[in-house]
């Protein structure tokens, strides 16, 4: 009698664990990271000073100068411009309206700038003719958003990183006709979602109790703690962090279900 040959074993569908696993990570971290770098967009931060401001916000200074300001420092943690142009900025009470208010608008010195000064002391720069008027940050300020800046600079990496690691994964895929990326992605949109909606409970219930955790996990002690009169405070307040926060949860939760619906698709072959 016979035998019929058995059927070759079709070869597993999904990358060993340990493999699956950081490639999952990474599109978390992949998400993460555009989404980052959009919250400290220029086109970002106009909507969060103009249609997402809440009504009754007080801002720091004069509406475009609060802008300026506030797009000045985002580019500066983002790693899109250099120190000074926070470290030049002119406070608004300084600073005539309709004036040029941002350094990097003034001609660059020939000299190095001097330490920038807290708000009310005598002005700073005027023994070099640097700044016409007071700078926006003090050094302990200046200190922190370098840290903050270092900490963007590494998600920035990471997220490169993450989305360089996924295309590769999905080459060899291509190459060897299998979908073993396909099942990484899918487990990727749902820790995106999952993380979406563990973090929003906690904003909802416990928001000071998330957000002093959170720098406290990051920086350093001491360096992350400022007055309320803080220009640094005034200019990025409590509703700008928490309208941040909602719609970083809002695109990472959209991203993650469109992330996992595309990647579970059945093959149109079958």
């Amino acid at each position: 009698m016979e035998r019929r040959a058995r059927p070759t074993p079709r070869p597993p569908n999904r990358w060993p664990l340990p493999v699956h696993a950081v490639l999952t990570v990474a599109v978390l971290v992949a998400l993460v990271a555009v989404n980052v770098w959009f919250v400290c967009s220029p086109t970002y931060l106009r909507l969060a000073y103009g249609p997402l401001r809440p009504p009754d916000a007080p801002l720091a200074g004069p509406p475009d100068w609060v802008a300026d300001a506030a797009e000045a420092t985002a580019g500066y943690v983002a790693n899109r411009r250099g120190r000074e142009a926070v470290a030049l900025l002119i406070d608004s009470s300084s600073a005539a309206v309709g004036d040029s208010t941002l350094a990097d608008r003034v001609p660059t010195p020939a000299v190095a700038a001097p330490p920038p000064a807290r708000i009310g002391a005598a002005d700073a720069g005027t023994a070099t003719g640097i700044v016409p008027g007071r700078t926006l940050f003090d050094q302990a300020e200046l200190d922190h958003l370098a840290d903050v800046r270092r900490i963007i600079e590494r998600l920035f990496a990471l997220g490169i990183a993450a989305l360089a690691g996924l295309a590769l994964a999905l080459a060899a895929d291509a190459a060897t006709g299998r979908r073993r990326t396909r099942m990484a992605l899918v487990h990727g949109g749902q820790l995106a979602v999952g993380l979406t909606v563990l973090v929003g409970v906690l904003v909802a219930v416990a928001w000071d109790g998330l957000f002093t955790a959170f720098h406290m996990l990051l920086f350093p002690p001491g360096t992350w703690q400022f007055p309320s009169d803080s220009r640094l405070i005034q200019l990025f307040p409590d509703w700008f962090w928490q309208s941040a926060a909602a719609v970083l949860a809002g695109l990472l939760l959209v991203e993650g279900l469109v992330v996992r619906r595309v990647a579970g698709r059945p093959r149109a072959d079958r």
